[in-house]
């Protein structure tokens, strides 16, 4: 993806080329779902992996659900917490719409034992790790200070919120529930600076993809979703995990 092409063009490169599968993250916009249907009606099958295109014409989807994903977030925040911002991938749109977000704020109000938890999203718009930066920046210098507990949906995201706190000195002050496990996430996990990160099994996220287009290729049919849980990894179990999780 470095070339200058983006997902529209291999799309279209790849149904021109007569491709006999293609495994597509999503990434919501329009365009690239009328591409994913183009390719089916060319006759090549697509299957979705991460983000999911349910109203266009894939064929299954490989990755964890966004109920499953919410509610399991919720989860990792304790009742002792007054203060939760979601940061949002803006490819989610409307966090006021995002099953993710709804699942969180209502898993922490079935955990909140009667204290009153404020829970609240901030919508990240752009890939870019500058913009990025500068979005949690202002959070950490906002004047009523920033959450208790900052919740990450995305590599980029956990690395510039873990940043942040190191240069904002409030390392055990907020708590960050990250996402994705690179060398400088595994380090903070491990050190106790996050406390806890999400992973997929990445080895069975792609072997999934290949089955399902096997599958289809052979039957003419196939599961509309293959489910991959997320799980939470903490300073006790990262290093065990590390293994499997690089396939």
């Amino acid at each position: 993806m470095g070339d200058g092409y983006d997902e529209i063009d291999y799309m279209e490169i790849s149904i021109a080329a007569g491709a006999d599968g293609i495994i597509l993250e999503f990434n919501g916009e329009e365009s690239l779902k009328a591409e994913i249907n183009k390719a089916v009606e060319a006759g090549i099958p697509v299957i979705t992996i991460m983000s999911d295109a349910p109203d266009s014409s894939r064929q299954s989807f490989v990755g964890p659900n966004d109920y499953q994903v919410g509610q399991a977030y919720g989860k990792q925040i304790d009742e002792k917490t007054k203060s939760v911002l979601v940061l949002m991938d803006s490819e989610n749109g409307n966090f006021e719409k995002s099953q993710i977000y709804s699942q969180i704020s209502t898993a922490v109000m079935e955990e909140d034992h009667g204290q009153k938890i404020d829970v609240k999203a901030e919508s990240m718009t752009s890939d870019n790790k500058f913009d990025i930066e500068e979005v949690i920046r202002s959070i950490f210098q906002a004047p009523e200070g920033p959450p208790q507990i900052l919740v990450c949906m995305d590599e980029i995201t956990t690395e510039c919120a873990y940043q942040a706190m190191i240069d904002f000195n409030m390392v055990g002050e907020i708590k960050i529930i990250g996402y994705y496990v690179s060398d400088t996430i595994q380090k903070a996990v491990e050190k106790g600076l996050i406390p806890v990160t999400s992973t997929l099994d990445t080895a069975k996220m792609g072997k999934n993809c290949v089955e399902a287009l096997w599958e289809f290729e052979q039957e003419g049919r196939v599961n509309s979703y293959y489910n991959v849980e997320l799980q939470f990894l903490t300073k006790e179990d990262i290093r065990d995990a590390m293994p499997t999780d690089s396939g």
